[in-house]
C-alpha cells in the first residue's frame, strides 16, 4: 500500500482519497505480492464503468468476428444467393400481373 499525487478530476476513480494543502490529491493504492494494482484501489462506480465498457467492446469484438466469412463460403453462397434474387423477382412479376388482371375492365 502507499499513495500517488492524483488530479482532483481523478478523484472518483479511487477508493480512498486525501486533500491535503492546496491543489494537493493523493490516493491510497493497494498491490499484490507482485505490485500490481488491485481492484481495491478503485471505487465501485469506476469499476463498474470498466466492467461496462469491456463487455461493449466484447460484444463489439464477437459481432465483428461474426460478421466475417471466409472466401470460400461466399463462393459457396453466391449460387444459391442468385437463384433466391431471380425467384423473388418472378414471383413479384406474378403477383402484380395477376392483381392487374384482377382489376381489368376490359375483361
Amino acid at each position: 500500500m502507499g499513495r500517488i499525487n492524483i488530479n482532483p478530476s481523478d478523484a472518483w476513480k479511487y477508493a480512498n482519497v486525501f486533500h491535503g494543502a492546496g491543489d494537493k490529491w493523493e490516493a491510497e493504492v493497494v498491490t499484490d505480492s507482485n505490485g500490481n494494482v488491485t481492484d481495491h484501489t478503485y471505487s465501485q462506480s469506476y469499476l463498474k464503468q470498466q466492467r461496462k465498457q469491456a463487455k461493449a467492446e466484447t460484444k463489439k469484438e464477437k459481432k465483428v468476428t461474426s460478421n466475417k466469412e471466409s472466401c470460400f463460403k461466399k463462393l459457396i453462397k453466391a449460387p444459391f444467393k442468385i437463384l433466391w434474387w431471380i425467384i423473388k423477382k418472378v414471383l413479384i412479376i406474378v403477383t402484380f400481373g395477376a392483381l392487374t388482371g384482377m382489376f381489368d375492365e376490359n375483361k
